[in-house]
């Protein structure tokens, strides 16, 4: 829990630290702490709509950054005229945007709620609900080929839910970073396809609206976003296995000293069980009958069926050799004739 409270006053301060500035990178990092707060809040059980003016400020973040994107793309490369006139507008919108962004933000600060440091935090919780948007997100990436830009679209919202879920189990449990890192990796990826995607939207409804005779020419950047989306694609199952490995992850480290402990039970228990058994097995073995020796009329001495190592050794000087748990039948011993002769000797 302390964790939790740490991280979200660590991203509450950063927020903070950058709350009037409007540059791309700024923007976009504003965004992200934002969208990463709403996870640890949503997490919490908080809605995100606690933080004062939070969904506004997120909304015109998305716009502004989505026009400044436009503009990085269109810097580096060759404009035709037409590209340039486009750019020349969007140009205009983003001093715009800034300045709304700006107004907006000296009006109306963001206020984020307090933590309760009392208030409990169910990991398993957490847990669940990661597998519930890994399913989600598996299910959206069932599709034989990318036919329309609608899907990539549809798992990139899923899976950054999953990730920013995932960045907040992380911080009550055992993740690895490289896990985590290769989530993020995944999620730039499919953040450039959407970025080519609102650049394409964003000229062709720009020139939809001047009513010229021929369409603009958006070959290059079309390309650039098919060659990402088959890329996307042919890696598709490396990103569900690293989606998936997360949360195994989580799950492995959380029951591994469990295991061990189970295991060594276990093991002990199978050796009782075995130990009783053996136990049981001796007990209903026969124990072999004693030799009885009877003084016979004539003086000589009798022996019955069966005879014990110790009574041997009574009888003979030298004992007889037994094997263990081994019954001396009848057949054992030397025939009676010679053993008198023995007793007679002595």
């Amino acid at each position: 829990m302390e964790k939790i409270i740490e991280k979200y006053i660590v991203l509450v301060k950063k927020y903070k630290e950058f709350e009037n500035e409007s540059t791309e990178q700024e923007i976009h990092d504003r965004r992200v702490t934002l969208r990463r707060i709403f996870s640890i809040l949503d997490v919490l059980k908080i809605k995100s709509s606690k933080i004062k003016n939070g969904d506004k400020t997120f909304e015109l973040f998305g716009k502004l950054r989505d026009i400044q994107v436009q503009i990085l793309k269109l810097d580096s490369i060759e404009l035709t005229p037409e590209l340039t006139e486009y750019l020349t507008f969007i140009k205009e919108k983003e001093i715009k945007l800034k300045t709304k962004v700006a107004n907006f933000s000296s009006k109306k600060k963001l206020k984020f709620p307090t933590i309760k440091k009392k208030l409990n935090v169910d990991s398993s919780k957490i847990s669940k609900k990661a597998n519930k948007l890994l399913n989600k997100l598996i299910e959206n990436t069932q599709f034989d080929t990318i036919d329309d830009i609608a899907e990539i679209h549809k798992i990139r919202i899923s899976f950054k839910k999953y990730r920013y879920t995932i960045e907040a189990l992380a911080l009550v449990e055992d993740i690895d970073e490289n896990l985590l890192y290769k989530l993020k990796i995944h999620q730039d990826k499919l953040g450039e396809i959407q970025d080519f995607e609102v650049l394409i939207e964003g000229i062709t409804r720009f020139f939809k609206k001047q009513k010229l005779p021929n369409e603009i020419n958006l070959e290059i950047f079309e390309d650039l976003q098919n060659m990402m989306i088959e890329d996307f694609e042919n890696d598709i199952q490396h990103f569900i296995e690293d989606c998936k490995a997360a949360i195994e992850n989580h799950v492995n480290e959380k029951i591994g000293v469990k295991d061990i402990l189970e295991n060594t039970h276990s093991e002990i228990n199978t050796l009782n069980i075995r130990k009783k058994e053996l136990s049981d097995i001796s007990e209903t073995e026969e124990e072999p009958e004693s030799i009885k020796i009877d003084i016979l009329p004539d003086g000589k001495e009798n022996l019955s069926n069966n005879i014990t190592e110790d009574t041997v050794e009574e009888i003979f000087e030298k004992p007889i050799p037994v094997t263990k748990k081994t019954s001396l039948k009848k057949k054992s011993v030397n025939p009676i004739p010679n053993i008198e002769s023995d007793i007679k000797t002595e």
